[in-house]
């Protein structure tokens, strides 16, 4: 459990990880642009399905979901703030020269899939909110 703590202490003071928290405010007032991370983040999920992001790609393509119907107007019962850790994470996610960059074979992604995993987990209640909405559309 440290160990995973330092990794979320060293990517959130990480340089990229505060650009993507400051693009994220700048995001979430622009469906277009949300929706163009949306987009790119699909297509890496799809692209990277084996290894560690097996674990959390179902509840990460929800919360894609989530933010496609955010982006829509459809669905704002989202707090702000996990709004914005969930688009920082996302947005961390599709960029390639990260902690550790996507190219570095077998440990490119861990950095993501890290992150990833705490945001997902610290919005669950949120998530889960937003599935059983989905359902009743």
């Amino acid at each position: 459990m440290l160990a995973r703590e330092n990794i979320s202490d060293r990517i959130k003071n990480n340089r990229v990880y505060q650009f993507a928290q400051r693009r994220a405010s700048q995001w979430i007032d622009s469906p277009s642009k949300l929706n163009q991370l949306i987009k790119a983040a699909t297509i890496k999920a799809l692209k990277k399905r084996l290894g560690p992001f097996k674990e959390i790609g179902t509840s990460f393509m929800s919360s894609l979901r989530l933010l496609q119907a955010y982006a829509g107007g459809r669905y704002q019962a989202i707090p702000k703030r996990s709004l914005i850790a969930l688009v920082t994470a996302v947005t961390y996610f599709v960029i390639p020269t990260d902690a550790i960059p996507d190219f570095i074979t077998g440990i490119g992604l861990f950095d993501d899939v890290a992150l990833l995993g705490w945001v997902l987990k610290s919005i669950k209640t949120d998530l889960e909110k937003f599935q059983v909405w989905e359902e009743k559309q």
